[in-house]
């Protein structure tokens, strides 16, 4: 069966910048905006992913918020410890002394 989509209102260009703006600035969960529009949820998801290809929504990390990260990351390299796989991937600019103790295995490379 086709899905019939809600009617947008008249300031947004089109359903993709409507569904972005409910996620991103109305904080609607993807279920709610595809009752909102009528849509399903997958429509939903690929509405935001189009708005991040369009240009319309663009996500930003700060990455000196990530210090813990990067820290945490040269500690579970230099004592072979497993961890989550959501940490980044990024290279860091943290040094770990090969003889260092947990307690001061990483520091800051100026």
């Amino acid at each position: 069966m086709l899905e019939s989509a809600a009617a947008k209102p008249t300031e947004f260009e089109d359903a993709v910048t409507w569904a972005a703006w409910l996620y991103y600035a109305d904080e609607m969960t993807q279920s709610e905006i595809a009752k909102t529009l009528n849509v399903s949820r997958a429509t939903i998801v690929n509405y935001l992913q189009e708005a991040r290809e369009r240009g319309i929504v663009s996500i930003r990390l700060n990455t000196q918020a990530s210090g813990r990260t990067a820290i945490a990351r040269r500690l579970m390299e230099r004592f072979d410890w497993t961890a989550p796989s959501s940490f980044p991937r990024a290279k860091t600019g943290i040094s770990c002394a090969a003889s260092a103790t947990p307690a001061r295995a990483c520091s800051p490379i100026n």
